[in-house]
């Protein structure tokens, strides 16, 4: 049978995994790391465009969300070749890669 102090335990972990939950989303929302990267260093819109056009989606648990940029410079050779030649470009990855793991 379950008590109070069970259902009040039941809650705290129900909303606990609401908040693991959007904070899993949002470090792995590649595409909006890269927009937020790009405006906070004064990068025109054509250049966070261009990147996150060549960001896959994923499904992640039955959701949609952008690829790990890591794992996108990895397997995506013109990702890998922008990032290696622009110098904008390779500082927007860098920072938004830096935002991910924070």
């Amino acid at each position: 049978m379950i008590g109070w102090d069970d259902m009040d335990h039941i809650k705290d972990m129900e909303e606990q995994h609401e908040i693991n939950k959007t904070n899993c989303t949002y470090k792995m929302n590649s595409k909006l790391r890269i927009k937020e990267a790009s405006d906070s260093l004064g990068c025109p819109k054509e250049v966070y465009m261009r990147l996150t056009h060549l960001i896959p989606m994923v499904d992640v648990n039955g959701e949609k969300t952008s690829m790990d940029i890591l794992h996108a410079l990895a397997i995506i050779p013109e990702l890998k070749a922008i990032y290696e030649t622009e110098k904008d470009a390779k500082l927007i990855l860098d920072l938004a890669n830096k935002n991910s793991n924070e």
